[in-house]
């Protein structure tokens, strides 16, 4: 008897066994993202074939920079450290962790940067349209328009959701053509007038429309307010690159990746801009306020 049972439990264990790979099978050729990420597999834009449970996971910023870097012939590295270090190469990330996830709205931000489309802003329809966080407008209405990002069956669009791995496949391969980024794309501070010295902007919303609004020489925030920056920079400097320091980093954030200023708490603090070639300097006075 006790061989019997113990034969039965073995029996009862493999069709357990069975029945499990069966459903990671099916599970894997029945999801939306299947064919593409096979596609992507086959063409060694992906390591290992990905099944349901990991198409539907958060994509890695690491995990982006890599397949992105495969897509676009920039590195064929297995290392993540050097992906992210031609990521930044390529001007569509910096300073970001391997282990980092992306929303949606950041995901969008990135597309933009890499398939450098002209910025546009558009009243979208989507019923969380609302939920876009301001500085990342601009760069959903973009990719919305060019057709890399789309919403949900029910009409949202999920801007703070982190984008999956499926989500991810599928954007990078709606991306035509071959090459990189050229010049990444900026909303415009200043048209067609001479800069005689490093200009900032950020984007001010009335309604439904979007501007850049030109900062003098101080930015007035409420705590939680989070705004994309802009700058412009005299033609006679020979570095375009400008660098940024915050005198006080616990009132207020500056995200490097997507230019974003992000108010903390309430206080005074200072924002520092130099040119790499020190031609240029200039100090912008920050006031956060609590929200009336």
């Amino acid at each position: 008897m006790k061989i019997n049972v113990f034969k039965s439990t073995i029996f009862l264990n493999m069709l357990i066994l069975l029945c499990l790979n069966f459903t990671l099978v099916s599970n894997a050729e029945a999801h939306w993202a299947s064919e593409i990420a096979s596609d992507f597999f086959d063409k060694g834009y992906v390591s290992n074939m990905l099944d349901s449970r990991a198409l539907d996971s958060p994509i890695l910023k690491g995990e982006f920079a890599q397949i992105t870097n495969r897509y676009y012939s920039f590195d064929t590295s297995e290392s993540i450290e050097e992906a992210l270090k031609v990521a930044e190469e390529q001007g569509y990330m910096k300073n970001v962790l391997a282990q980092d996830t992306v929303s949606r709205e950041e995901a969008c931000a990135i597309f933009c940067k890499l398939t450098t489309p002209s910025i546009i802003i558009e009243d979208l329809k989507f019923s969380d349209y609302g939920d876009v966080s301001k500085w990342a407008v601009p760069y959903v209405s973009t990719a919305i328009k060019e057709g890399l990002f789309i919403g949900y069956p029910d009409n949202s669009f999920k801007p703070l959701n982190k984008l999956t791995k499926a989500e991810f496949l599928m954007v990078l391969s709606r991306i035509t053509g071959v090459g990189g980024p050229g010049e990444i794309q900026e909303i415009e501070l200043i048209d067609d007038e001479k800069i005689n010295d490093i200009e900032i902007g950020i984007i001010h919303y009335s309604g439904d429309i979007a501007k850049i609004d030109k900062v003098e020489d101080t930015i007035i925030l409420n705590v939680g307010d989070k705004v994309m920056i802009s700058t412009a920079l005299p033609e006679d400097t020979s570095d375009s690159n400008l660098s940024f320091k915050i005198k006080d980093e616990s009132i207020i954030e500056y995200d490097t990746e997507f230019n974003v200023l992000k108010a903390l708490s309430k206080g005074n603090t200072t924002l520092e801009l130099e040119t790499n070639d020190k031609k240029y300097n200039k100090n912008i006075k920050i006031i956060i306020k609590e929200e009336e």
